[in-house]
């Protein structure tokens, strides 16, 4: 059996063989990047759903902000809602899609393809999870975009029915159709606004040639007369004297404060310490009379008795003046004269001791209820003392 002679390869053959071996590698990538393979990577998936996703197709550009992001993998019926199609896309990791963000589907000019636009958000909301459906807006799909009409008529009809509820209009209904009470309207309204200013009346009364009715044009009138604006504008326009505006006297008052600011700051910054000095005044003076206080109960109490004694002394006075003068017809002699002749005097007296009886009770009542009064003064009527 004859042996079979091992072939050689030369560097040439070799090189060949790389070559073809390489450019077999070259062709398989380009294949599958056409069929549209790409290098495994990190991604996060969300979705969207719209009503309308004309123009939009799978592998479609996903952008946020504008800058390229991801792309489309599925447009399918959404499971949840068979009313909206879910558009799912895989992004970069990177990207901050928020809750505030917002998916449109957009189209750069007339000769792209439409791909799937995401906003920016806002800086504070919150990241939105990977799996999560974004907020989204529908457009018209045409080359003019048009608004949701759909959403604009049901925003419209919940605010409408949030008013309805809060001028409480199904419960006047109720009512007016219970007979307890008529619903009002708006006509009903502006008339009974109209009795309450008087406006039949002044109709009637401008009707009959007896008063003029009033306008809003005639009232400023009235008021630019009062406050003397047409003189003012004459004088002016005779060099006579300068219109005064808001303006002007804003500046004014704004002059007079900056001409005293340094006064005014002076005595600001001098009556921290002047409240500084009375507050201690003051709890040097309650610790005195902490500390002394058994002392002035007993100088009260001295007080009050000496009140009360000297009050009945006064009593007792004036009942022997009064039962003197009433006995002076038994008077005889010089006696009688010397009352007699003064007698306007006694009974002068008589008020007096009477004003200081009164006086004594008054103030012996003072210290009982009041005695810290001594040394505080009574306080005003309506203060607690």
């Amino acid at each position: 059996m004859p042996v079979t002679k091992k072939h050689d390869f030369t560097k040439m053959e070799i090189y060949a063989g790389l070559l073809v071996l390489t450019t077999l590698a070259v062709l398989a990538g380009f294949l599958a990047l056409i069929q549209g393979w790409r290098p495994a990577k990190e991604t996060r998936t969300y979705y969207a759903q719209f009503s309308n996703t004309i123009g939009l197709k799978d592998g479609a550009d996903v952008r946020f902000g504008g800058m390229l992001a991801g792309k489309v993998i599925g447009i399918q019926p959404d499971p949840d809602d068979r009313s909206q199609i879910r558009v799912s896309v895989e992004i970069d990791p990177t990207l901050p899609v928020n809750e505030e963000s917002i998916a449109t589907i957009e189209q750069i000019s007339l000769t792209t393809d439409k791909h799937l636009e995401i906003s920016t958000g806002k800086p504070d909301a919150a990241l939105l999870a990977s799996n999560k459906p974004m907020k989204s807006v529908t457009k018209s799909g045409g080359f003019v975009d048009i608004p949701n009409v759909d959403g604009l008529i049901s925003g419209s009809e919940d605010l409408i029915g949030d008013l309805r509820e809060m001028l409480g209009v199904e419960e006047a209904k109720a009512k007016e159709e219970a007979g307890e009470e008529e619903m009002a309207s708006v006509t009903r309204i502006t008339q009974d606004v109209r009795n309450l200013l008087g406006v039949k009346e002044a109709e009637m009364k401008e009707a009959a040639g007896e008063q003029e009715m009033a306008s809003v044009t005639r009232i400023t009138q009235d008021v630019r007369d009062m406050l003397g604006v047409q003189e003012a504008k004459a004088a002016e326009a005779a060099g006579k004297g300068e219109l005064v505006v808001l303006t002007d006297i804003t500046a004014e008052v704004g002059g007079l404060f900056d001409q005293y600011k340094p006064q005014l700051d002076e005595i600001v910054g001098k009556v921290s310490p002047m409240q500084d000095s009375v507050q201690k005044l003051l709890d040097q003076l309650n610790a005195v009379l902490s500390d002394n206080r058994g002392n002035l109960d007993s100088t009260m109490t001295n007080v009050s008795g000496i009140v009360e004694k000297l009050n009945a002394e006064l009593e007792g006075l004036m009942a022997e003046l009064s039962h003197t003068l009433e006995n002076t017809n038994g008077l005889t002699g010089d006696l009688s004269t010397f009352v007699a002749a003064n007698r306007p005097v006694i009974e002068d007296l008589l008020g007096d001791l009477g004003l200081a009886t009164q006086n004594l009770g008054v103030f012996l009542q003072e210290l009982k209820n009041q005695p810290q009064s001594v040394v505080w003064g009574k306080p005003a009527q309506g203060r607690k003392p």
